[in-house]
């Protein structure tokens, strides 16, 4: 991952082939101390872990994608999990048919790269557990 600028509170990030981008953004985050944050990008991958979430049974519904797809729109927050840096990322992703997926990234491979635009806050969002939904929710 390259920092291509910084301007205030807010960097424009490349990230290379072969990344893993969710552990890549979350090392980046805890090396420059940033505990709030919100980013969106866009590029390509080639390995990717979607998920979508079962509110009945509070599980997660995981898939594993092998292929080229185009990022089409990525975007997330950072926060703080039990201080831990958390990068909770969404995105949709196409296909050389130009059919899409969607969910929430797991994990993320980079087959070309992957521009992301991040802004940060001062201080820090925290999350913490709610048992209704049984999500880590920003409090």
């Amino acid at each position: 991952m390259k920092i291509i600028k910084q301007y205030h509170n807010s960097y424009l990030l490349r990230f290379d082939r072969g990344e893993e981008f969710i552990s890549s953004m979350e090392a980046f985050c805890t090396e420059n101390n940033i505990t709030a944050g919100f980013f969106h990008g866009l590029g390509a991958c080639g390995k990717i872990s979607l998920a979508w979430y079962d509110l009945e049974t509070k599980t997660y519904d995981t898939k594993e994608i092998e292929e080229k797809l185009e990022i089409t729109s990525l975007t997330g927050n950072i926060s703080l999990v039990k201080g831990k840096v958390f990068a909770h990322t969404h995105g949709v992703f196409g296909d050389k048919d130009l059919k899409t997926v969607a969910g929430h990234v797991k994990k993320m491979e980079i087959s070309a790269t992957c521009e992301v635009k991040l802004d940060t806050f001062d201080g820090t969002v925290d999350r913490e557990h709610d048992n209704v939904t049984g999500l880590n929710l920003m409090k």
